[in-house]
């Protein structure tokens, strides 16, 4: 979460295979060497988190599902919306989010739309929640008390569940984008937090790309007041 004043605040996201931060540029290189180690620290403590999570279904033998088609995908959500909201539901489609949202429900449109990472090789349960999560929200268009009243009818550990997706998105956004890299590089890249926590002479990469960053409104309104920056950890 970006700090009320942005202008003082350095932060950063795992992208697939990599780290992006946003460090401001009126910074001395002493605090922006700092800045850039506590961020790496924290980020790799949430990536293991998540890591650790993935590790533990797998190894308790936690059933996972697949549904990589909309031809799959679709019939499965029917199903699900019939049993349970019955909500008028136009179609499903599925997108290839990494960083903003594991779905999106247009409560213009009725349309859901499902990011594959949150749709490939993850525990029914936890992808039961997700598309419930959005079924909701063709009722209860934010995320108040009565909707999460309503998620709770039909998955009462909704919250569990909602860590247990993030996670397996997470982590399957990883393993995609280092699939990636292997075939662009023809060769293994090193994992992701090989890199030293305290790099002497990071290198700071001006972009414009803003939209690379997040579509969050408070990052957005943090790039607002700030020179884009990425770190390149070489």
């Amino acid at each position: 979460m970006v700090a009320a004043d942005a202008r003082k605040t350095a932060t950063g996201q795992i992208k697939g295979d990599h780290i992006e931060l946003i460090v401001p540029s009126h910074w001395s290189n002493r605090f922006k060497v700092e800045a850039t180690a506590s961020l790496i620290n924290r980020l790799q403590k949430q990536f293991t988190k998540a890591w650790k999570t993935v590790s533990h279904h797998i190894n308790e033998g936690t059933c996972l599902v697949r549904y990589p088609t909309v031809a799959t995908l679709g019939p499965y959500v029917k199903t699900l919306n019939e049993t349970t909201m019955q909500q008028k539901l136009a179609r499903v489609r599925l997108g290839h989010a990494k960083f903003s949202r594991l779905a999106q429900m247009n409560c213009k449109t009725r349309v859901m739309t499902v990011s594959m990472f949150s749709a490939v090789d993850v525990p029914e349960t936890a992808l039961r929640y997700l598309l419930l999560h959005e079924l909701a929200h063709l009722t209860y268009a934010d995320h108040s008390k009565r909707f999460w009243a309503l998620v709770g009818q039909y998955v009462p550990d909704y919250k569990l569940q909602s860590k247990l997706i993030q996670a397996f998105h997470q982590v399957n956004v990883y393993h995609a984008a280092a699939c990636q890299t292997r075939l662009e590089n023809a060769q293994a890249r090193p994992p992701l937090f090989d890199y030293p926590l305290a790099p002497a002479q990071p290198t700071y990469l001006p972009t414009t790309d803003l939209d690379a960053w997040t579509t969050d409104d408070e990052w957005d309104e943090f790039e607002a007041e700030q020179e884009p920056l990425q770190l390149q950890l070489l």
